[in-house]
């Protein structure tokens, strides 16, 4: 490892949610020494210097990365032009550092390091906000974090500021966790410091209250559960095919936790993979709520299970909620709109408008379509926020008819079961299946006794949601 030799002050003193500069500086440069005018020398033996003799590594050397990675420290090789720091390091050089922390507002209101400044990193803002606690060429070094070894947005953070320009950059990868654990009087929890260590939720506690996918759209299936999607709306690229699932992002559902809006019924809260969930436990413990439960890996488990379809694929159906977005178009724009029973839905300007039938991207497609009468190149964003619709509707002389939920794929054969099976005047070889299909609607002759004789297999299809069964 090459050894730099480096003269350095910092003058000043940082004061907490204000940074303030008043530098008067000489710089005299030779070879590998730099003096700072009123300071006195100090050596400093690392690659990185923050404010004094600290252990700050940069894991582009082959052999330190490979280390780091066994370590526990798996980022490290991955993000190898980002310098990091590890906990004595930060806490020893506490005062003398900028510290951000990029989660999300839920996470950093939860627990977070006391002096830390909340940049989220994946917000537009993030540099402009970043320029307005540091400037970039700025002495005083930065500090990225976030949840812990495998959290990549600390890593994304320094990359996506040194990109931008900015100088002395570092991450501390072990996390909030770890520096709480550590330095309890440094860190606040639920707006309490020092935290009290006993209010920390362990891995034990959070792993009783994950289930599996196939318990948790068991248990979706109680009328009286409330089902949530935390997630924010870009993020939903699939969807669980689960009953009731509606997407709350995790600001609003912790204020309605606060508010005490979901008192009295069952939470069922799914994320991406399962990590979001750890702080949402923390306002709901805060606010006595004991009915909940947690998917484990969240969306992932869908997936993995085959049961979550592509949010280009979805077809909205009644009673389904979209948020629809006009570009530069508030007047135009609807937060939340319900699918009619009808299928249909209306909007400014274009009137009523089908629905049901239509993938998100057909709708959008349509609607841009409809608005090019009065707007100049309209682009316009359909969102599927809560999905009502994995019904069928099984109509005529069959023995209990009705609106069913699907729980499953099913077969015509398997939802007549499940409805009862036929009266005495039923005919059912005359039986059709009617499937909305964006403004058509298209009916299927279904033959059952050909099904039965195992002459015509393929009329015993799969039903999709919104189909409705007539049996004359």
């Amino acid at each position: 490892m090459q050894v730099e030799t480096r003269y350095v002050c910092l003058i000043n003193e940082y004061m907490e949610k204000s940074i303030m500069f008043n530098k008067a500086i000489i710089l005299i440069a030779t070879g590998f020494m730099i003096l700072t005018f009123g300071c006195s020398k100090k050596v400093v033996k690392s690659e990185g210097v923050i404010g004094g003799e600290i252990s700050v590594k940069q894991a582009s050397e082959s052999s330190e990365s490979k280390v780091s990675a066994e370590e526990g420290f798996p980022l490290r090789e991955k993000f190898n032009k980002v310098k990091y720091i590890d906990i004595k390091a930060l806490n020893r050089e506490y005062e003398k550092t900028i510290i951000v922390d990029v989660r999300s507002k839920i996470e950093f209101d939860a627990i977070h390091i006391n002096k830390a400044f909340h940049i989220p990193v994946g917000t537009n803002l993030f540099i402009k906000n970043l320029e307005k606690v540091r400037e970039k060429s700025g002495s005083i070094p930065i500090v990225f974090y976030c949840n812990g070894r495998t959290c990549a947005k600390s890593y994304e953070a320094a990359e996506y500021a040194m990109e931008s320009g900015f100088l002395n950059v570092y991450t501390y990868d072990g996390g909030v966790s770890e520096w709480v654990n550590a330095y309890p009087a440094k860190a606040t929890l639920m707006g309490k410091t020092p935290v009290p260590l006993k209010k920390l939720i362990t891995h034990e506690m959070l792993a009783k209250r994950k289930i599996n996918f196939a318990e948790f759209k068991k248990k979706a299936e109680n009328p009286h559960a409330i089902v949530v999607d935390v997630r924010e709306p870009f993020q939903r690229k699939n969807i669980p095919q689960i009953p009731q699932l509606r997407n709350i992002p995790s600001d609003r559902l912790v204020e309605m936790i606060a508010e005490g809006e979901l008192k009295g019924n069952q939470l069922l809260i799914l994320d991406a993979v399962g990590k979001q969930i750890e702080w949402i436990q923390y306002y709901l413990a805060q606010h006595q709520y004991t009915n909940y439960y947690f998917l484990e890996k969240g969306v992932l488990s869908a997936e993995e299970a085959g049961r979550a379809i592509s949010a280009d694929e979805y077809v909205i159906g009644s009673e389904d909620v979209l948020e629809i977005l006009v570009w530069r178009n508030e007047m135009l724009s609807r937060p939340r709109i319900v699918v009619r029973p009808d299928g249909k839905i209306s909007l400014p300007l274009i009137g009523e408008i089908p629905a049901a039938g239509f993938t998100a991207l057909q709708l959008k497609e349509e609607i841009e379509k409809r608005l090019k009468e009065y707007q100049e190149l309209p682009t316009v964003t359909v969102i599927v926020s809560e999905i009502n619709s994995y019904y069928i509707y099984i109509l005529g002389e069959i023995a209990k008819p009705g609106r069913y939920q699907l729980k499953s794929n099913i077969s015509v054969l398997q939802a007549v079961t499940l409805a009862g099976g036929f009266t005495n005047w039923a005919s059912p070889n005359s039986m059709v299946v009617l499937r909305r299909n964006g403004e058509k609607e298209e009916k299927i002759k279904v033959r059952y006794k050909k099904i039965i004789s195992g002459s015509r297999p393929e009329d015993n299809i799969i039903l999709k949601p919104g189909d409705t069964i007539i049996i004359p």
